[in-house]
């Protein structure tokens, strides 16, 4: 900022030597300052200033770390979420509930796999004997040979 300011009022003297007090660095001085800060509005102001101030803001924000608005809208935000997922489970369990009830009203007998089996050995026993196939002595003399 120094290196700004005119060679005059960079030092406690004048150009001829004389020491002036502050009544005659009053004026220069307001004039320099300003210059200075129209100079600075006048960047902000054409948008060269923008990429400062958003680094002053983002530092002003990481100052204010503890500011509990922020963590009020992020815990406001998750609220709504699992209230949002609250909702759709209620919907789904009641579709579920519904469902279980329909498949409980459902007439549903299982199946005896060996009553089956044992009925269609006779029915097919039965069979072969009316075809002439299966004779109760001819069966019995077969399997006295295969053994």
């Amino acid at each position: 900022m120094w290196s700004s300011l005119p060679l005059r009022l960079r030092s406690s003297r004048w150009p001829s030597g004389t020491f002036r007090g502050q009544s005659a660095w009053k004026e220069p001085l307001e004039a320099i300052v300003l210059d200075v800060v129209q100079k600075r509005l006048k960047a902000l102001l054409a948008g060269e200033a923008e990429a400062l101030l958003r680094q002053l803001i983002d530092d002003e924000n990481l100052a204010n770390a503890d500011d509990p608005r922020r963590e009020i809208s992020t815990v406001r935000a998750r609220l709504s979420d699992i209230d949002r997922k609250l909702r759709d489970l209620a919907v789904e369990k009641r579709a579920l509930e519904q469902r279980l009830s329909e498949l409980e009203a459902f007439p549903y007998q299982t199946i005896d796999v060996e009553a089956i089996l044992l009925h269609g050995k006779e029915a097919l026993r039965s069979f072969l004997r009316l075809m002439g196939v299966l004779d109760p002595g001819k069966n019995a003399r077969s399997s006295s040979r295969a053994s």
